[in-house]
């Protein structure tokens, strides 16, 4: 099991200016070449929530684990920004699996027993350490990287043109600040973004669709998203889809992030081959 990444940086967030949650992404890829299960732990989780936190992946299949930090109330904001000291870490242990194994097992009132008695030499822990960071005023990416993989319905379509693979990027906003972003890619047309661009308010995460309708080539296509403070109620959706909008931002808010992208395709080594969607709903 690959798990992305391995340290999280959690925003401290001030309680008497926002009571809102911080979110972060965990993704675990399944490259075991056979069907596994998994659970996400933490050492407090009186503070965190995952969404989910534990599952099934079959071989080649891959899901983004959402991480919710709750709101710190005002005594704890005051202890954690004195010294900026974490100690908090998530441990995500995994373990093969045969086909009769179901979720309510492995979830249920019997999950505890039954992940106590898998065998030792078949479980796999790996362990996220995290770090206090004051509150950032950048929209964060998700996944450190894109990766598309093989469509499997024949008949998928976005707009007229047929799919060939997908990826999910997911934005979000820890900022206290609402944002607009944009996205760009070095082969327009070979990808659909949904939405390209669009307004992300704060303590907001947000799911970007990206298609790919044409074949790539040798090289690796990369996407730019572009962000900047978008506040005040003139600005709305149809704004900021406007040239002017991104003409006329505030540069000294503007920021651009890059990201890598590669294709899956079937039989690749130790790489998956199906995407599971991430809830979108809050994990508070």
């Amino acid at each position: 099991m690959i798990v992305e990444p391995l340290h999280l940086n959690l925003d401290v967030i001030d309680p008497a200016k926002s009571s809102q949650a911080v979110n972060k992404v965990i993704t675990l890829i399944n490259v075991e070449g056979r069907r596994v299960a998994f659970k996400v732990r933490t050492t407090a989780r009186n503070m965190f929530s995952t969404t989910p936190n534990c599952g099934l992946l079959e071989a080649g299949e891959e899901i983004d684990v959402i991480v919710t930090m709750v709101a710190l109330k005002e005594d704890q904001y005051k202890e954690v920004s004195t010294n900026m000291a974490c100690s908090d870490k998530f441990l995500v242990r995994s373990v093969p699996v045969s086909g009769d194994v179901s979720d309510n097992l492995i979830r249920g009132e019997a999950a505890a027993a039954w992940w106590s008695e898998r065998p030792k030499n078949e479980v796999t822990d790996q362990v996220i350490t995290c770090s206090y960071v004051r509150q950032l005023n950048k929209v964060e990416i998700g996944q450190s990287k894109l990766r598309f993989l093989k469509n499997s319905d024949p008949d998928r379509m976005v707009g007229s043109s047929k799919v060939l693979a997908e990826e999910t990027m997911i934005l979000i906003n820890n900022t206290p600040h609402r944002h607009a972003f944009k996205i760009r890619t070095t082969a327009r047309d070979r990808y659909r973004v949904e939405p390209s661009c669009g307004l992300i308010d704060y303590g907001e995460r947000f799911p970007v669709k990206i298609s790919m309708v044409q074949p790539r080539g040798a090289t690796s296509d990369k996407f730019q998203v572009r962000c900047c403070v978008a506040e005040g109620e003139a600005i709305d959706d149809a704004a900021v889809k406007r040239l002017e909008f991104w003409v006329s931002a505030l540069k000294d808010t503007m920021y651009d992030a890059t990201l890598d992208s590669l294709l899956v395709l079937d039989g690749d080594s130790g790489m998956p081959t199906i995407k599971m969607e991430p809830p979108m709903s809050s994990a508070v």
